[in-house]
């Protein structure tokens, strides 16, 4: 009866030597900085593709003879299955890009006004063959005469209306 016991603790090890031996733990990290690297792609030989955790970690069965380490702004790497080991070490691409200005056209505008025509004597005063594109405020230009010729009625400012009330109670 005791000899069960003995058997399961002598297995237990054996069994996770053996699981040990069937996969491989490596962390990608950057080669300058030695900064673990999220989200690098292990792409093997046997059609497995695998992306590193959060800490750069990742884990792989070792049925494979080749794979090819890439990530984002470094140059990617082709191991064989001897040469990977604990850690894998990605070098930088040399190009960088310090500014982008993206410029962009539009085929036609967003905003389409359509032209005005107006009479010859207004198209004199104005200019421009009497073609006005939709960028001029046509009756803002006679309201702003209008008030310059005439004068209009002038906006009391605050401190004024204030006044008045104040004179009223």
């Amino acid at each position: 009866m005791r000899k069960y016991p003995l058997i399961i603790f002598f297995l237990i090890p054996l069994y996770l030597l053996a699981e040990e031996t069937d996969s491989i733990r490596s962390i990608v990290v950057d080669d300058e900085t030695g900064m673990r690297l999220r989200d690098a792609v292990i792409r093997f030989d046997d059609g497995e593709v695998k992306t590193t955790q959060w800490d750069g970690s990742f884990v792989a069965k070792r049925d494979y003879s080749k794979a090819i380490i890439s990530h984002v702004g470094y140059l990617a790497r082709t191991l064989y299955r001897n040469e990977i080991g604990d850690t894998i070490r990605l070098y930088a691409n040399g190009v960088r890009l310090n500014e982008v200005v993206v410029i962009g056209t539009s085929p036609k505008p967003l905003i389409t006004m359509p032209k005005v025509r107006l009479d010859p004597t207004t198209a004199t005063l104005l200019g421009n063959e009497g073609k006005i594109n939709g960028g001029v405020d046509l009756f803002g230009i006679l309201s702003w005469g209008y008030k310059k010729l005439f004068g209009g009625k002038k906006k009391k400012s605050k401190l004024e209306k204030v006044k008045k009330k104040l004179e009223k109670y």
